[in-house]
């Protein structure tokens, strides 16, 4: 994982590692990523400079995490982790270790059934947060079926979907968190680039586009 900033002539490497997935600039600066290790996966976390920061996450010791997004203020991380043969959503705290402030401890990992409440909620693909207590997630019902965006509140409960009905596959998510409103991209299986303009309606605005993210 590479760190540039702005009109910087440089480029830093912050981490090599396996399987690391999108990073995430946080609120506070930090910086996160998540990569594989061993049969589980490892947080990989730096401050704004780029100072590795020290993250202690055991429960993830045997899970794999697909996707994952932290709130705006920083005291839960959403995350897809892959859990008995399927992609699902589970939601983990974020707080400072007891002896250790500096030491940031990501625990109480529980899943969400979200499947349960809309069978279109059977297999999560992506998540990212849009207030302190609401996300988004891309999400559908088979294997083959197309990916489609719902929101719901942090404990999983009032999953609505926002659309298009058209059966656009969407496949990947950007969002920023503010205030009122939706901040949101999502990544086609077509590579093209939809904006959330209002509910059931995503504005196309780049083709050939491989990867989004948001600025703040």
């Amino acid at each position: 994982m590479l760190l540039w900033k702005t009109g910087s002539e440089r480029v830093d490497t912050l981490v090599r590692g396996t399987g690391l997935i999108r990073p995430q600039i946080a609120t506070d600066g930090s910086i996160w990523t998540i990569g594989r290790q061993g049969t589980g996966s490892r947080i990989h976390a730096f401050g704004e400079s780029g100072r590795p920061l020290s993250v202690q996450a055991p429960q993830l010791a045997g899970i794999v995490v697909l996707a994952f997004s932290l709130s705006p203020d920083l005291t839960r991380m959403a995350m897809v982790i892959r859990s008995r043969g399927r992609s699902r959503l589970a939601m983990a705290r974020i707080r400072p270790g007891a002896s250790d402030p500096q030491t940031i401890i990501v625990d109480g990992l529980s899943e969400l059934p979200l499947g349960i409440v809309d069978r279109g909620l059977t297999l999560i693909a992506d998540v990212g947060w849009v207030t302190t207590s609401s996300l988004i997630v891309l999400a559908r019902a088979t294997e083959d079926g197309p990916g489609s965006p719902y929101q719901l509140s942090l404990d999983g409960s009032g999953a609505t979907t926002i659309g298009p009905m058209s059966g656009t596959d969407m496949v990947s998510l950007a969002t920023l968190p503010r205030a009122d409103g939706l901040n949101a991209l999502v990544l086609t299986a077509d590579g093209e680039l939809l904006r959330y303009e209002d509910r059931y309606r995503w504005r196309r605005i780049l083709t050939g586009a491989g990867q989004a993210a948001i600025s703040f």
